[in-house]
């Protein structure tokens, strides 16, 4: 991990899980197309099922068993990519896993991902609204802090969690070490989709403690309240990178006193509601889809969520005067895709 290159003393302080699969550093590579798009490869983060998550799991899943703990509780969409991602990594590493469920508009991927999550083994709760959702995983939560229940590990939707922001500012020094060995440019500007903010909380902070001069910019794809809760804001973001902060500072794993940067969070990209495509959204998909990658690779999208940040991503290259560098947190692996079908 590039954050325990840079800070070693925190390799014994931060468990971390060895999924199996996981491939990082993830490449870097730049549009033939358009000169100063350049594309960062989190797809590819593992070679079951890559995406954000996987990377953020690494981190969640370690502390999973330094602390004994045997299942994962948490929640998305019934089409949620969290949801997969946990499904697949739960099984490779013989946690339990179950998924509370929450309505969005049907399509062909989320019945796939629905098809992933069973096969994988999770148990899957369908509880309806969104607001139903959310209150029956705190109420769990309560009723299992009250029975002193320690075996399950409760995690908010998209891996938004201290951990999740650790792998991303790992991240950030991972890109250092891909711009220190020539394999891209400095980004004047890094573009992210954000659902849970765990993403754009540990890049902003990663930037900020690795001395990169890059601007990153969030694009909320996600609701910016789970019924009453507060979920995708500026303010939620700004309080994990707090909690972070803290928590780095308490280890005392040689990680000097640093400054948190205001987060900058897109909204005017999110459209009509969470999973309802839109039209900039499908316009910049298509541009996406037309871009030709210097290392040849075919990178996957999808028209809601990746969609809208790509929209954002074009908007910001039609007036950026140096490299923008797009974080590709969904997903390109589909084998296991394949393999749910044949099922």
């Amino acid at each position: 991990m590039s954050l325990f290159k840079a800070y070693p003393a925190l390799q014994k302080l931060i468990p971390l899980a060895d999924i199996p699969g996981q491939q990082t550093p993830t490449p870097v590579t730049h549009s033939l197309d358009t000169p100063q798009l350049w594309l960062k490869h989190d797809d590819l983060t593992n070679a079951v099922y890559g995406g954000n998550k996987s990377r953020k799991l690494a981190f969640i899943f370690g502390k999973m068993q330094a602390e004994g703990k045997t299942r994962l509780l948490t929640f998305g969409g019934t089409g949620t990519n969290h949801g997969v991602a946990c499904a697949v990594h739960s099984k490779a590493l013989g946690f339990d896993c179950e998924i509370l469920l929450f309505d969005q508009p049907q399509s062909p991927s989320i019945r796939k991902n629905l098809q992933v999550m069973q096969r994988y083994g999770a148990t899957l709760r369908y509880c309806g609204s969104l607001l139903n959702t959310v209150l029956r995983f705190y109420t769990l939560q309560i009723r299992d802090r009250l029975l002193r229940g320690k075996q399950t590990e409760y995690l908010f939707a998209g891996g938004s969690s201290l951990q999740g922001v650790i792998a991303f500012i790992d991240a950030a020094f991972e890109l250092r070490e891909q711009i220190e060995r020539g394999e891209c440019p400095v980004p004047e500007t890094i573009i992210c989709p954000v659902g849970s903010s765990a993403t754009l909380a540990g890049l902003t902070l990663g930037v900020e403690l690795s001395g990169l001069p890059s601007r990153v910019i969030g694009v909320r794809v996600a609701p910016a309240h789970l019924g009453p809760f507060p979920a995708c804001t500026v303010a939620t973001v700004k309080q994990l990178m707090q909690q972070t902060q803290q928590y780095l500072l308490r280890l005392q794993g040689g990680i000097p006193p640093f400054n948190i940067p205001q987060p900058v969070l897109l909204d005017q990209y999110y459209g009509e509601g969470y999973g309802v495509a839109s039209a900039a959204g499908e316009q910049a998909e298509q541009w996406f889809r037309n871009q030709r990658w210097a290392d040849g690779l075919t990178v996957q999208s999808e028209c809601t969520y990746t969609a809208k940040a790509l929209a954002a991503l074009r908007d910001e290259l039609a007036t950026a005067s140096g490299p923008v560098l797009y974080w590709h947190t969904l997903n390109s692996v589909q084998g296991i895709y394949s393999e749910a079908e044949a099922v």
